[in-house]
Formats: structure tokens, C-alpha cells, sequence
């Protein structure tokens, strides 16, 4: 269980890197785990003016999210993440020959990414991606 006291939990997937699992549980995961900062952060017993959030891959996706929509954390480490969803998403879904994002999609998409968010932080980010990291180009 994640979060003991919500009864949260998450099902493990047999293979997450499966094409059809990753188009439909990457972003409902990374949403989803948005949504459940605050239980986190209580749970963790943190103050958010104390905390630098860090993440790679995955996690920087996430880790930006929870930067961006709230501007009391200390600082933001991306390791090989995204802060711009949408373009990320775009170039999924050129990779993956889908169709490009609906009106609906688009939709949500702007309402958890940190690009559209506060472009006024003050506090340290570090954004961390390597020139040869072709994880995605299969």
C-alpha cells in the first residue's frame, strides 16, 4: 500500500514497459500522484518550504508537477523528466504513429502542466537530461 492511512495503493503491472500499458497508465499515474501530494507530504511528515523535490524519468515528470503547481517547496531536481507534458505527450504519440491529443485530452493535459503553471519561482531547479539518452526511441 502507498499511503497507508488513505488506503491508497497501485496494482504492479507485469510489464510496464508493454506499449499499451505506458499509453495507459503513464499519465493517469503521474496525474494521479499529483493529486495525492498533500497526503504524501503529510504522511512523510514534511514541510514543503523544507523540502527539494527530486525525480528521474518518471519521477521528474512527477517531481515538476508537484514544483510547479505549488510554489513552497525549496527547490526542484529533474533527472531525465519533463516540466512541458504536452510537447512530451506530442512526441509520444509522433513515435508511437497515434493520433495527435483531442480537445478533452488537451484539456487535462493543460490543467497539470508545469509549463501553464507559476513562471514566477524564485527557488533553485535543476534540470538534468543526457544528449545520448534515446530511452524512448524504439
Amino acid at each position: 500500500m502507498l499511503f497507508p492511512k488513505l488506503n491508497i495503493s497501485r496494482q504492479a503491472r507485469n510489464n510496464h514497459f508493454d506499449q499499451k500499458v505506458l499509453q495507459t497508465y503513464f499519465w493517469k499515474t503521474i496525474f494521479e500522484t499529483i493529486e495525492e501530494e498533500d497526503e504524501l507530504i503529510d504522511q512523510l511528515n514534511l514541510q514543503k518550504e523544507n523540502t527539494i523535490l527530486l525525480g528521474s524519468s518518471m519521477g521528474g515528470f512527477i517531481a515538476s508537477g508537484m514544483f510547479f503547481s505549488n510554489t513552497n517547496y525549496a527547490g526542484l531536481i529533474n533527472i531525465n523528466g519533463s516540466s512541458s507534458y504536452i510537447y512530451s505527450e506530442k512526441d509520444f504519440r509522433k513515435k508511437d504513429r497515434r493520433v495527435p491529443l483531442n480537445d478533452k485530452e488537451l484539456e487535462t493535459f493543460v490543467k497539470y502542466d508545469p509549463k501553464f503553471k507559476n513562471s514566477s519561482i524564485r527557488n533553485p531547479i535543476l534540470f538534468l537530461h543526457g544528449e545520448l539518452d534515446f530511452s524512448y526511441s524504439n
